[in-house]
């Protein structure tokens, strides 16, 4: 749950984060699970005034990695 997430950033007093994801296989792209979690990953962070800074997901292989953030700038 997001206790596991938020509580180490706490404690370490941290002021943003980024998350990661490995692919096992396929391509890197995010589904529905990674669209609810975003957002509550990024609408918790706000409450806790901590930069939600991007989420990332990356295959086995190790290229075309998926990257939140730039799919964002993509879509403006």
């Amino acid at each position: 749950g997001m206790r596991e997430v938020f509580l180490p950033l706490l404690l370490a007093e941290a002021r943003a984060f980024a998350c990661l994801r490995t692919q096992p296989e396929g391509a890197a792209h995010p589904g529905m699970a990674d669209g609810r979690l975003i957002w509550t990953l990024r609408e918790t962070a706000k409450l806790m005034n901590i930069e939600f800074v991007d989420y990332l997901i990356v295959p086995a292989e190790g290229r075309d990695c998926y990257s939140w953030r730039e799919s964002a700038r993509d879509r403006e």
